[in-house]
């Protein structure tokens, strides 16, 4: 299938933003609390750019707000895949406005 050539320049950019994001969310065992929420904060973003890539291959509208995602990921790949983007966000939200986050036991 031949693919319309702004879809894949829209898809790789969006791969390159996930991949520079995924590169400043390397965390060392010493991480400081900041650290570690801006790499919470930075993986999801590169996740959230991940999935517009992919439905920019597919050709599937990108929602501009970040709740309207999880819909549109689940339809194309699952309901397991719409979770764990749903779960990423809770995260990031969590990272970047709960100042209590990281007290919590699972981290």
């Amino acid at each position: 299938m031949l693919r319309d050539h702004s879809l894949i320049e829209e898809a790789e950019g969006h791969r390159r933003l996930a991949t520079g994001l995924m590169a400043t969310a390397d965390l060392s065992r010493d991480a400081s609390e900041w650290e570690t929420r801006n790499a919470m904060s930075r993986g999801y973003y590169a996740v959230f750019h991940m999935c517009q890539a992919l439905l920019a291959l597919l050709n599937v509208t990108r929602p501009p707000a970040h709740r309207a995602l999880r819909p549109i990921i689940t339809a194309a790949l699952g309901e397991e895949y719409g979770q764990r983007l749903e779960n990423f966000r809770d995260y990031r939200e969590g990272a970047d406005y709960n100042p209590w986050m990281l007290d919590r036991k699972e981290y």
